[in-house]
């Protein structure tokens, strides 16, 4: 990582740096070496913005050969990360945290030749993307993992500038354009893990930032998903369905299909039916099926409701459909879809009075993936709790009657 001496890319764009990886930090000496060496090789511009630690951050920073730069913390994640912005000399910004590494795919060492080569000279048809996206895995703790899409490379040049107090930007509001997601790299996030979250008070403070903006921007959409999410983090499911319907009610037409609506819906089904919205779940996933009728993760929600509705044949045969159709290719889809279907088959075997049919599907599930739901219906009902390794149907008399 080059970070001495002074720019020149004024005078000549040429010889301006071609990454500049930006980061905002507070006590993040535990995490940062770590994503500073994953940046080794790809980023010849670092710029650490430090908003008040006390533990050493800075001096890591600055040992890995990052520039520091103070910023005094203003309750605004945006602000932070323009003040690191401005410090930024790269044709392209990398936006990363301390607590997130670059990885290649399926967490081997990133190339950095092959990211690079990519940025320098983009692929035939791809050079007019302003903005590149990567995979994001999050460590949630217990072997769960949460993995999405994110953009988090843009052009400098473009003169953006982030917005958003939290969950913060760098697309101008009603940015349309699609952005290109890069096949060999990854970014692997601990800070969501439950032991780092306790030690940190990540949630609090979010729960706190979040309600501020929506104060300030109540017709905001993405803000009060955000919110909702938070909330239903910290277990405060009644607050964080009000605002997860209202983001699903606000959600413009053409976000319909990106990212973020599909988390949006996904995220509100869930809590809605977690409250006892079930009906009202059923009737916001009917125009959902018909544009989407072949996404695996829709028919789990269905089922979902319908079970929660004690409506047990319609609701197997919810779960039996997301086992049978494969991945959509959605922009995103939840990765244990079928492990997710397959306990839900259990709960409804269980119901019925079919426990032997329950404990084949909850060891179907356990098969495909971690799922606390079934360990604990298996350790409940008495059974070992091992996977056969296999995806075996469940008998033809194991749905209800």
């Amino acid at each position: 990582m080059r970070a001495n001496g002074r720019s020149s890319s004024r005078s000549d764009p040429s010889r301006e740096p071609l990454v500049s990886a930006c980061l905002i930090v507070r006590d993040e000496a535990r995490f940062l070496a770590d994503c500073l060496r994953s940046l080794a090789g790809v980023a010849d511009d670092v710029v650490v913005v430090d908003t008040g630690s006390t533990d050493g951050t800075a001096e890591i920073a600055r040992r890995a050969g990052a520039r520091v730069a103070p910023f005094a913390w203003c309750d605004d994640f945006a602000a932070a990360r323009n003040a690191a912005l401005d410090l930024a000399r790269g044709r392209w910004v990398l936006q990363i945290d301390a607590d997130e590494r670059l990885v290649g795919p399926g967490g081997a060492a990133v190339d950095p030749e092959v990211l690079r080569g990519w940025l320098a000279a983009p692929p035939p048809g791809c050079g007019h993307f302003a903005a590149l996206g990567m995979h994001l895995e999050s460590d949630l703790g217990g072997g769960q993992v949460h993995r999405t899409t994110v953009p988090r490379l843009f052009r400098r040049r473009l003169g953006w500038r982030y917005r958003n107090r939290i969950h913060e930007t760098f697309f101008p509001r009603g940015w349309r354009e699609p952005w290109y997601l890069l096949p060999s790299v990854e970014i692997r996030h601990a800070g969501y893990a439950a032991e780092v979250e306790r030690t940190r008070a990540k949630g609090a403070r979010n729960l706190r930032l979040c309600a501020l903006a929506v104060a300030e921007n109540p017709a905001d959409f993405d803000m009060h998903y955000h919110y909702g999410f938070e909330l239903a983090r910290a277990g405060r499911e009644t607050e964080a369905a009000a605002h997860l319907r209202r983001a699903w009610e606000l959600a413009p037409d053409w976000t319909v299909g990106s990212p973020l609506w599909w988390m949006i819906v996904v995220r509100a089904a869930e809590v809605l039916c977690h409250v006892g919205c079930a009906e009202e779940v059923l009737a916001r996933l009917g125009p959902v099926l018909e544009a989407f009728p072949r996404a695996p993760y829709v028919s789990f929600l269905r089922g979902e409701a319908l079970r929660n509705l004690r409506r047990p044949t319609e609701a197997f045969a919810a779960y039996r459909r997301g086992i049978e159709l494969p991945p959509a290719g959605l922009a995103w889809e939840p990765p244990n879809t079928r492990s997710a279907c397959w306990n839900g088959i259990g709960l409804v075997c269980e119901a019925v009075g079919r426990p032997d049919q329950a404990v084949e599907a909850y060891r179907q599930s356990l098969a495909l993936g971690p799922t606390p739901c079934a360990t604990a219906r298996l350790r409940a009902l008495a059974v070992g709790s091992c996977g056969h390794g296999r995806d075996a149907d469940v008998p033809n008399d194991a749905g209800p009657a």
